[in-house]
């Protein structure tokens, strides 16, 4: 075999393989997303068999619970009326409130306290974050 056809079929092998490793990459982090999206809907349907069977038979109280775990917010603009929800994704999220994770709005409400010091009320005042305007 001459020299330069060695060179060409090295060269070719070579970008077959760099492509097949890019390719087994690919299909790794596919397959890590998979399995991840297999757990949360497992957890999801966990939960959602869980609360279907034992809502009928829950306490006012314990109702109100499973609203405060599933609503993140409530926005209130005007004539209408937006609710906010999540779904808990692990069992351990079960028992935290989203709301309670989530500090990046609390800075707005009037009376939110942090670190002992109460925030003043923001009404009227104008908030500029990551380029949207918010009008407390």
């Amino acid at each position: 075999m001459p020299l330069d056809e060695y060179r060409q079929r090295r060269t070719a092998l070579e970008r077959q393989r760099v492509a097949l490793q890019r390719q087994h990459e690919q299909l790794e982090t596919q397959v890590d997303q998979q399995q991840a999206l297999a757990q949360v809907m497992f957890s999801l349907t966990h939960f959602c068999a869980r609360v279907q069977c034992g809502l009928a038979q829950a306490s006012f109280d314990q109702r109100r619970q499973l609203v405060e775990l599933l609503i993140d917010r409530v926005v209130v603009t005007d004539d209408a009326v937006e609710i906010h929800y999540v779904l808990p994704t692990t069992p351990a999220s079960e028992h935290v409130r989203f709301s309670d994770l989530r500090t990046d709005y609390q800075h707005r409400l009037p009376g939110w306290k942090t670190a002992g010091h109460v925030v003043p009320g923001t009404a009227g005042a104008h908030d500029v974050e990551d380029g949207v305007e918010d009008v407390a």
